[in-house]
């Protein structure tokens, strides 16, 4: 189901981290997602992404490549392994500020 064939009410109870060190990114990708009715919490490291993702259980969660304590890989390993969450299938974005693929590297 897409964002476009859920219910506001849908909406509203689906859950998004926003993990980004970068203040304006993580403030304007949280804005946007707020704005189309998602419930966003945003956190700026790994260590606060990966007790955020235990206490609040997401639905979703949109993660810089590379965080100050760790990557984008981390997480998505840290989502699969964790025995109180690993069934809950949770989708990972990964997003870079980098332009291109060998940046990334």
């Amino acid at each position: 189901m897409s964002s476009l064939d859920m219910t506001d009410g849908e909406k509203s109870s689906f859950r998004v981290i926003v993990a980004d060190d970068d203040g304006q990114i993580r403030r304007r990708m949280s804005d946007f997602l707020k704005d189309k009715g998602f419930e966003v919490e945003d956190v700026t490291n790994g260590k606060s992404l990966r007790e955020k993702i235990l206490a609040w259980k997401p639905h979703f969660i949109v993660v810089d490549l590379m965080l100050p304590d760790g990557n984008a890989i981390d997480i998505i390993n840290f989502t699969k392994t964790q025995e109180t969450i690993k069934d809950l299938n949770m989708k990972v974005l990964v997003t870079s500020g980098h332009n291109n693929a060998q940046n990334v590297r």
